[in-house]
């Protein structure tokens, strides 16, 4: 599961970083794959996960998603398709 979510807009400027506490025991923090450290998601100082989640909901909210392999990134944000494009188009969350 990933612990961070990063949003950029059409121009490829970022409008939303956060790391998210885990919701679950993390065994391997994959450092050198991921670059996250403990203290990035330390549940004392990181955001909750559902707090995350509703800010990107939120953020994304009416509006067209397009990416790379996205059902990756909403599964881990558990956010469900609301309707709309699927594939290479991207979501409407």
């Amino acid at each position: 599961m990933r612990h961070f979510a990063w949003v950029v807009n059409e121009s490829g400027n970022t409008v939303y970083t956060s790391y998210a506490a885990p919701t679950k025991k993390v065994t391997d923090y994959r450092t050198h794959v991921s670059g996250i450290l403990a203290r990035h998601i330390d549940p004392v100082t990181a955001p909750p996960f559902a707090r995350v989640q509703a800010e990107v909901r939120a953020l994304i909210k009416d509006r067209v998603v397009v990416g790379h392999a996205l059902e990756n990134d909403f599964d881990a944000l558990q956010l469900r398709r609301g309707g709309g494009l699927w594939g290479l188009l991207g979501f409407r969350v």
